[in-house]
């Protein structure tokens, strides 16, 4: 997941993460604006359960859109009781969201020029508002 400053919004492609459901939202229907000024639809929303690379549990909340990739707003993230600190790759203080409540990290990697949330998206059953996946997912 792409932790980006520039998102008003954290989004998702429309199809990812089938295993879980995808809920009416209060901003559905409502048109954001890409990067490049072209409009984008919000479809609803999911709730996607997921474990961080260090064994975290988190429960994130997209919305869903006609974009290419997850992306993590940040102002959605500070907003939500965390810190955002964003680091050069050679800094050994890394980057990292933190929890104002416990002080936990979440670490960043720089990958590409931007800073990514590695997740591992959990299997249907263990969801917290599980959809329909493919058999297996």
């Amino acid at each position: 997941i792409i932790v980006d400053s520039g998102a008003a919004e954290t989004v998702m492609p429309k199809g990812w993460c089938p295993q879980a459901a995808t809920r009416a939202s209060s901003t559905g229907g409502k048109t954001y604006t890409a990067a490049n000024g072209s409009a984008i639809t919000n479809k609803g929303e999911k709730v996607v359960s997921m474990i961080t690379k260090e064994g975290q549990w988190r429960n994130l909340k997209f919305q869903v859109c006609d974009v290419t990739r997850p992306l993590a707003s940040v102002h959605k993230i500070c907003e939500a009781g965390h810190s955002v600190i964003f680091n050069p790759s050679w800094d050994d203080r890394g980057s990292f969201i933190v929890s104002h409540e416990t002080g936990e990290k979440l670490w960043l990697t720089p990958k590409d020029g931007v800073f990514v949330l590695e997740t591992k998206v959990a299997p249907t059953k263990m969801q917290t508002y599980p959809g329909f996946a493919r058999q297996g997912s």
